[in-house]
C-alpha cells in the first residue's frame, strides 16, 4: 500500500474508536506481507479509494441492539474490538480482507443477548452505497432470532460486503440474505 492511502486511512480512523483505527492502520501497514487477495479488487481500491462512511440509525428492541458498525455505543465497544474480523474472518488471512478493514465504510452492529427470543424477525434493511461495509452479528447462548439480510449493493466500484455471524452456545436461528448488485 502506498503512503497516501496510508494517509487517507489514518485521517479516516479518526473519526473511530482508537483501538478501531490503530487496527485499521496494522492492517495497512501489514498488508505487503498478508497472501495476495483479488487483484482487480485491490488495484481499485488502491487507486480510487473511497473512504466515505455510511450513516444509519441505531434502534433498540427489548434487549436486542442494533447499531450502525462504525459508531458502536461504548458499552458495546469491547464486543465488538475482540469479535470484528478476528473469529470468523480473520483480518489476517489475506490481503483483501487487510483492504477489507482498512477501507471500510460502514456495516451494521447486531446483538441479541442470551436468552433473548424474537417472534418477529429482525431486518437488516438499507441500501450501501460505499464499497467497503461488513456486519457483524453476536447471538447470544439459548437466544432464537430471525435474521433477514435484505441490503442491496449501490455501488459501481468494485465492493466486499461481508457478514460475520457468531453463536453462542444453543441458538435457535433462521438467516435469509438476499444479494443484489448495484448499476453496472
Amino acid at each position: 500500500m502506498n503512503d497516501e492511502l496510508i494517509a487517507l486511512v489514518e485521517r479516516a480512523s479518526a473519526q473511530t474508536a482508537p483501538w478501531l483505527g490503530q487496527k485499521r492502520q496494522l492492517a495497512l501497514r501489514l498488508f505487503d506481507r498478508l497472501a495476495a487477495g483479488a487483484p482487480a479488487l485491490l488495484a481499485d481500491w488502491q487507486t480510487d479509494p473511497d473512504l466515505g462512511v455510511e450513516q444509519g440509525t441505531s434502534r433498540g428492541v427489548g434487549d436486542l441492539v442494533e447499531q450502525p458498525l462504525l459508531n458502536v455505543a461504548p458499552q458495546f465497544s469491547e464486543l465488538l474490538q475482540e469479535n470484528l474480523m478476528e473469529k470468523a474472518l480473520a483480518w489476517q488471512g489475506n490481503q483483501e480482507n487487510a483492504a477489507h478493514l482498512a477501507l471500510l465504510n460502514g456495516g451494521r452492529f447486531l446483538y441479541v443477548p442470551d436468552g433473548t427470543e424474537r417472534p418477529a424477525p429482525v431486518v437488516l434493511a438499507g441500501e450501501h452505497s460505499h464499497p467497503n461495509v461488513h456486519d457483524l452479528i453476536l447471538v447470544g447462548a439459548g437466544a432464537t432470532v430471525t435474521i433477514i439480510d435484505d441490503q442491496p449493493m449501490a455501488t459501481t466500484k468494485p465492493s466486499f460486503h461481508a457478514t460475520e455471524l457468531l453463536l453462542g452456545n444453543e441458538p435457535t436461528l433462521t438467516s435469509t440474505s438476499s444479494v443484489t448488485s448495484g448499476p453496472g
